[in-house]
């Protein structure tokens, strides 16, 4: 449940140093395989959950410059905050042709996950968005990101494709999207 302190507003310029300092490190004990065969006629891809033996410590794909960047454009760049702590922020670019934001970041710092402030990030967002004729969002997960892609899921987003090298570290993303519920 949301603490009722929290409250998301667009970020200002001092935020981004703030945001660019979250950790995005994150532990699982279980990443999708993503497993694709090539015949003549018929491309099969087949994304089976793997239980790891341990779990694994993997952080989020680095993107260097690209916050300044978006806040600079005008792209959505919000932040949920409690008190003078930024908690996390969402990043959302529009692609107008297609009624589509493209969700390019939403990151929350470890204590504050699982407290709903993802979830009302990404609803803000959407907001945002509505008001600037976005229908539909989409957003890019890490095969290796379990608790993303049930986050995904949870909001009634749906798998909708791949890339076995999206992110600059050469991590296959998973594709999601659809409309929030």
């Amino acid at each position: 449940v949301l603490e009722p302190s929290v409250h998301i507003r667009a970020a200002n310029l001092a935020d981004l140093s703030r945001c660019f300092h979250i950790s995005g490190v994150f532990e699982t004990d279980h990443v999708w395989q993503v497993d694709q065969r090539v015949e003549e006629d018929v491309i099969t891809v087949t994304l089976r959950l793997v239980r790891l033996p341990r779990p694994l410590k993997a952080s989020y794909p680095p993107w260097g410059e690209g916050l300044l960047d978006q806040w600079e454009r005008g792209d959505c760049v919000l932040v949920a905050e409690d008190e003078h702590e930024i908690l996390g922020y969402t990043v959302m670019s529009l692609q107008p042709d297609r009624e589509l934001g493209w969700v390019d970041h939403l990151v929350v710092a470890a204590p504050a996950r699982r407290h709903g402030v993802g979830t009302t990030l990404l609803r803000a967002a959407h907001e945002w968005g509505v008001q600037r004729g976005v229908r539909r969002i989409m957003l890019a997960v890490q095969s290796k990101n379990h608790p993303a892609v049930c986050f995904c899921r949870k909001h009634g987003l749906a798998f909708c494709g791949f890339n076995e090298r999206y992110f600059a570290n050469l991590d296959i993303a998973l594709f999601f999207g659809g409309f929030l519920r």
